[in-house]
């Protein structure tokens, strides 16, 4: 902001101290000094957002400057004076100062008034992490572990969005024991005119502090869930909680893909059996083709412990894939939760289970990085060696 200083005399000690107490804020440039002899004489061929009027003594020498100044400037004027008379302020203030500042409290004073006028910059925009959640296959668990992840999250930030978008068997408004008055279509159906407080209004608050966008409740309903529609759900989650969980219900139709592209992270979900290892090896290998980065896909196994499963390390070779998280098998403790509505991270929180969703909270995902033109230039060299120089 440009600045300009008016006053009797450059060589006013005030107008040293007011140039010193402005070098410290870089948003105000100048400043420049005009008397106001000058000011009342002629217009002035400059301009300023920021005009400080030095008042010489106590009767306000100087006041009537003020509004010649209003003429010429459309910014902030600010009146410097001592405030022996309150009727000098109220003068000042009504011949078009924005503010008075008293001369005997300038180091004080000044500084407070000039950071009430630099511009604030506008908060940006709040955008939680994203995390999918993809079973590999029926009966791994998917829903349990979406649930326990969302409330895990909720007592460590306070609150967390779960969004169930299994449409076809959504459950998670059951493992929370809440029967919502609306769904995920009624989000979509409301794509037009939804704003945060109305998505906000169609949230089922749990005590623990989920909240939950349950699926339509009808499978006629199912039909009405779009993938804008779904976007939006999504943007307006992120901004309400620092953490959304979304339970999946696969990785091909179009609202589920939108998930997976915006996601932070994606959790797929499996067990340490044939069937299992093998529809999650479709599963990352059509990620390829979705080009969701591979570094933001994370294997889990749940259940683990069962009687008969494959080996770690042979599903990992057959996977290329590290597992990184092993949720063990305790299905006294989960479905005696899961049947009375408590999740187990509220019922009981130091269980093994619920710490192994607690480390799997911590997991952060990262994007992959471009490779450099070395490492492309000598892969594009061995593919020309390889290929007989094609």
């Amino acid at each position: 902001m440009r600045t300009l200083i008016v006053g009797h005399c450059l060589q006013d000690a005030t107008v040293g101290k007011l140039k010193q107490l402005l070098a410290s804020f870089p948003e105000f440039s100048g400043p420049m000094f005009v008397t106001s002899e000058s000011v009342q004489r002629k217009r002035l061929e400059i301009t300023a957002e920021l005009v400080v009027v030095v008042l010489s003594d106590e009767q306000g020498a100087g006041q009537s400057v003020i509004p010649r100044l209003r003429e010429m400037f459309t910014g902030r004027v600010i009146a410097l004076g001592e405030i022996a008379d309150p009727k000098l302020i109220l003068r000042s203030l009504q011949l078009g100062a924005d503010l008075f500042v008293d001369v005997m409290e300038l180091e004080t004073e000044f500084p407070a008034a000039l950071r009430r006028l630099v511009p604030k910059p506008e908060p940006k925009e709040r955008i939680g992490n994203l995390v999918g959640v993809l079973s590999a296959c029926g009966g791994c668990g998917a829903s349990t572990v979406a649930v326990n992840l969302a409330a895990v999250q909720a007592r460590e930030h306070k609150r967390s969005v779960l969004i169930d978008l299994n449409l076809g068997r959504g459950d998670l408004a059951a493992l929370l024991d809440l029967k919502p008055q609306f769904s995920l279509a009624n989000a979509c159906l409301n794509e037009g005119r939804m704003d945060q407080a109305m998505f906000g209004k169609m949230l089922a608050r749990h005590s623990s502090g989920v909240h939950l966008l349950s699926s339509p409740p009808n499978y006629a309903d199912a039909r009405a869930v779009t993938a804008s529609g779904v976007k939006q759900a999504l943007s307006l989650a992120r901004g309400m909680a620092p953490e959304v969980v979304v339970d999946l219900e696969d990785c091909f139709h179009g609202e589920q893909v939108e998930v997976l592209r915006q996601a932070t992270g994606v959790l797929v979900v499996c067990r340490l059996d044939f069937t299992s290892l093998r529809n999650t090896r479709r599963i990352l290998e059509h990620f390829t083709r979705l080009e969701v980065q591979r570094s933001r896909v994370k294997v889990v196994v749940n259940q683990h412990g069962r009687h008969g499963e494959l080996p770690v390390n042979e599903a990992e070779d057959a996977l290329n894939e590290k597992i990184v998280s092993f949720i063990p098998h305790h299905p006294k403790a989960v479905h005696g939760a899961n049947n009375a509505g408590v999740p187990l991270a509220v019922s009981d929180p130091n269980s093994k289970v619920v710490k192994s969703i607690m480390e799997l909270a911590n997991i952060r995902f990262e994007e992959d990085k471009p490779p450099s033109r070395l490492v492309w230039g000598f892969n594009r060299l061995l593919n020309g060696v390889f290929n007989g120089g094609r």
